[in-house]
């Protein structure tokens, strides 16, 4: 008897809190189901000479695990992540000042995935971590992004958002699978425990959730791709657009939790921006 996976366009419950640490302009919770990461944003604020940039502020992005201090895997997550908000930020905005982000993992987890040097080249190792590492690293990604905009003190002209893709096995032939995978397998959003191919992927939407940043609407740029295992090259694009259909529905997932915050009503705020987040 065929082992059917769950919808594959389903993600893990998502939540989120706002402001639970009271020293910093903005800070954020988020979660896939189990899986949790929060994130503090301070600035701007006075940057130290040597790090002073003349023409934009100087953006610090520092990963922790829950427990320890941070590794090799935090720092290269920190350092990639640093990068793909400059594409969020308009720190043009805040010259020869410093925004620091701080982002810690509320899962215990042994360690975080490397990050790829280029945003859309492989990662592997000969022991691949499981699922519930990239899984991690894309719910610090969404509490940085979240931290950002509950700071609102750095403009910015686009919200990121990451999801994680695996390819889940099955155990007999089933009808049910999704395109892109062979008929033993199956791509699915969010995977939860154990599965032999799987990968994180960051898109960016704008114009920014509250508003203002400017710069056109994006229907969903991938700026991030890390991904362990093997994919040919049409599972892969696959796999971006199944991701992106989920960072869709994490984007919509914000906008909803804003407004409540807000004290709007869903129908109070538009939640298309001229992109189509079915």
């Amino acid at each position: 008897m065929a082992v059917v996976p769950r919808n594959p366009h389903n993600l893990r419950p998502l939540s989120i809190s706002w402001g639970e640490i009271s020293r910093a302009d903005g800070s954020a919770r988020f979660a896939f189901g189990t899986t949790q990461a929060i994130a503090s944003v301070s600035g701007p604020i006075e940057v130290r000479q040597m790090v002073e940039l003349p023409s934009r502020a100087t953006l610090e992005v520092l990963v922790r695990p829950l427990s320890g201090v941070p590794g090799t895997t935090e720092k290269s997550l920190g350092k990639r992540l640093r990068d793909i908000l400059e594409h969020a930020l308009l720190l043009s905005h805040h010259p020869r000042t410093l925004i620091q982000l701080v982002a810690q993992s509320l899962s215990p987890s042994p360690s975080l995935p490397s990050p790829s040097p280029s945003s859309s080249s492989s990662s592997s190792s000969p022991s691949l971590p499981s699922s519930s590492h990239h899984s991690l690293a894309a719910a610090l990604i969404n509490a940085s992004s979240l931290a950002l905009l509950h700071a609102a003190s750095i403009p910015m002209r686009a919200t990121l958002c990451a999801v994680t893709v695996g390819k889940q096995k099955l155990t007999t032939t089933a009808t049910n699978t999704h395109p892109g995978a062979d008929s033993h397998s199956v791509l699915v959003l969010d995977p939860e425990g154990e599965v032999e191919e799987r990968g994180c992927f960051a898109f960016l939407f704008g114009a920014a959730v509250g508003g203002g940043g400017g710069g056109g609407a994006l229907e969903g740029e991938v700026v991030w791709a890390d991904w362990s295992g093997a994919f040919n090259e049409d599972e892969y694009l696959q796999a971006v657009e199944l991701a992106r259909l989920g960072a869709k529905k994490v984007l919509r997932f914000i906008k909803t939790e804003m407004a409540l915050k807000n004290g709007f009503m869903q129908d109070d705020i538009d939640c298309d921006n001229g992109m189509d987040l079915s």
